[in-house]
């Protein structure tokens, strides 16, 4: 009788033992011209996470660098969980961007309000916007400076200068980083112009800095690093003269964007799916093996789509280039470009991850965009979690979240999340993912609250009675 009773106890907790064959949708606001959605489709399974966002309705979409700078002395070398970013920069919600090295710097162009921060990658794909255009791109550029003697030399910027090479190093960078090779290092005070395509920037020489790998930009200078053959272009450089940097760039019309983050391959073009990873130097089997993903699209009428897909789990197992594509287009994208995926792929919206990162935890990233733009009046008092202290695997249990009169918060107004041995839906319906510890987590405008929950094995013994009882 006992057991029987625990069994019917387990039976009333259940609200669903086995998912659905057919795909879930829930949507919520976020602000004005911010919409979060969720899919799910437990036939592959795959979870699918994304922003909506309109570009003249109050809400900004801003790339921004881990640790606000590229390179830094330290571990992490200037990279950031996207959590954190959005924590620390106030933000409504980020996802993370670029692809990036070991040394933290993203690997294409990045322009930041319109300041370009990282120099194009002419192989991978941007994406570009602003508030009357919004579209993918490939970017022919190169970046030169007017001496005499240099003959419109070309430069990096703001990237790691190799054992033989010449590199501009702006605020953005935080430092410079020459790891292979004696550098030289010269300060220049800029003078005018701001660091824009098809703009320029004046500067006059200050004074020359320790040969040391990492040397802090000051404000208001920028610090041109040679290493090997280039060394002398440095160390000839005379105080007071003054040099004129210009980024020479084709491939969108430059007027029109504020912001811009890189990725690649292309996903989309003209409504249609269009994949085209090896020309962009991606592998077959990048291409083609489902993984976390991150995406960024445009609608026709100028929404633009970023998202995120879950992988490598048993919950989601992420999605081929072409799927991603698949997807895409279902959410009305006429253009679509690819971003950094696997381990690096984050969702975050009010500083709660919404998505399940395939390392177990967030990998700090080189550069996110963030979402910033009005919240909403938090609630007047606590909220409370309505969830069980303890589950057994196999449960589903269907939560709530009350506010300090102790009445229930619309499911809309809620952001589910869960890590550890449970996975939470946007309806807020719990699914244990085997014994062990869950934590799950309600967020109401801006407030959070946390339940963990243990999960414990079904034991033998009630395993075989179910079974006989189904005989």
């Amino acid at each position: 009788m006992k057991l029987l009773k625990t069994l019917l106890a387990t039976v009333a907790l259940a609200v669903v033992s086995v998912a659905s064959a057919a795909p879930q949708v829930w949507e919520k606001s976020i602000a004005p011209g911010l919409s979060y959605r969720m899919e799910y489709d437990p036939a592959i399974p795959r979870t699918v996470h994304g922003l909506r966002f309109n570009p003249k309705a109050g809400v900004k979409a801003v790339p921004e660098l881990g640790e606000r700078t590229i390179f830094s002395p330290g571990q992490l070398k200037g990279r950031q969980t996207v959590s954190a970013l959005v924590k620390g920069t106030g933000a409504l919600a980020g996802i993370n961007g670029d692809f990036f090295p070991w040394n933290g710097a993203p690997m294409g162009m990045m322009v930041r309000s319109g300041e370009l921060v990282t120099a194009p990658m002419a192989s991978r794909s941007v994406f570009a916007w602003g508030p009357d255009f919004a579209g993918l791109g490939r970017i022919q550029a190169k970046f030169v400076a007017e001496r005499f003697g240099w003959d419109n030399r070309e430069f990096g910027l703001n990237e790691e200068t190799g054992p033989d090479a010449l590199v501009l190093h702006t605020e953005a960078a935080g430092f410079t980083y020459a790891a292979k090779g004696t550098p030289s290092h010269a300060v220049l005070r800029i003078v005018g112009g701001r660091f824009a395509a098809g703009e320029f920037v004046e500067v006059e020489m200050s004074h020359f800095a320790p040969a040391e790998p990492y040397i802090a930009v000051p404000h208001n200078h920028v610090v041109l690093t040679g290493t090997g053959f280039h060394r002398p272009y440095v160390a000839g450089l005379v105080t007071g003269e003054r040099i004129t940097f210009r980024l020479q760039a084709s491939g969108l019309p430059w007027d029109k964007i504020d912001q811009l983050i890189a990725g690649g391959p292309n996903l989309v073009v003209n409504s249609r799916v269009s994949v085209d990873a090896g020309s962009q130097g991606f592998s077959s089997a990048f291409a083609g093996q489902r993984h976390p993903r991150t995406a960024v699209g445009r609608t026709p009428e100028g929404d633009l789509w970023f998202v995120a897909v879950d992988g490598r789990q048993s919950v989601s197992a992420g999605a081929t280039l072409t799927e991603l594509a698949q997807i895409m287009v279902r959410l009305g994208c006429a253009d679509a470009i690819n971003l950094d995926g696997g381990g690096s792929t984050t969702f975050n919206i009010m500083g709660s991850t919404l998505n399940r990162p395939s390392g177990g935890s967030e990998r700090p990233v080189a550069n996110a965009v963030l979402f910033y733009g009005p919240a909403d009046e938090p609630l007047s008092g606590p909220i409370e979690l309505a969830a069980p202290k303890s589950l057994t695997d196999g449960q589903s249990v269907k939560l709530s979240v009350k506010n300090a009169d102790g009445v229930v918060v619309p499911n809309t107004d809620v952001l589910w999340s869960a890590f550890g041995s449970a996975w939470v839906d946007q309806g807020g319906t719990l699914r244990t993912l085997g014994a062990g510890t869950a934590w799950v987590a309600a967020t109401v405008r801006g407030q959070k609250v946390v339940q963990e929950i243990s999960v414990s094995a079904p034991s033998r013994k009630a395993t075989r009675t179910i079974k006989k009882k189904k005989r």
